[in-house]
């Protein structure tokens, strides 16, 4: 049990050094707004607030802080241009390969572990 224990301890110390992730919001759009039924003082009123689709980019880097301004450059410069954010918001799964080829292309020379495009909705409470 001690060796196994010894031996799972050396093969986490030499698989690296964790990744820290990072959500960058590439640009946003507005949609439909919220609403939810509430009350006050016994009396129901519908709440409603402006509401944006977002597109990410998440990103996982030993230090993303270092390689920070790379990304930016190569997301919003290079990548995201030629992608749109129509085609992300209307598939991330379809836009990741034109997204990801310009992006990793941009950032070869970066230590970077993984990314992935997602949308997310926001209600501005």
């Amino acid at each position: 049990m001690r060796i196994l224990l010894v031996a799972l301890f050396a093969l986490i110390g030499v698989s690296g050094v964790s990744a820290e992730s990072r959500d960058i919001r590439l640009g946003w759009m507005n949609i439909q707004p919220c609403s939810e039924l509430v009350t006050n003082n016994g009396f129901p009123y519908v709440k409603t607030a402006d509401q944006e689709l977002v597109a990410y980019l998440r990103l996982n880097a030993p230090d993303v802080n270092a390689i920070l301004g790379f990304v930016n450059h190569c997301a919003f410069n290079v990548a995201l241009p030629a992608t749109t954010l129509a085609a992300i918001f209307a598939s991330p799964g379809a836009a990741q390969p034109t997204f990801f080829g310009l992006f990793n292309t941009c950032m070869a020379a970066q230590n970077w572990s993984s990314m992935s495009l997602f949308v997310d909705s926001e209600c501005m409470w």
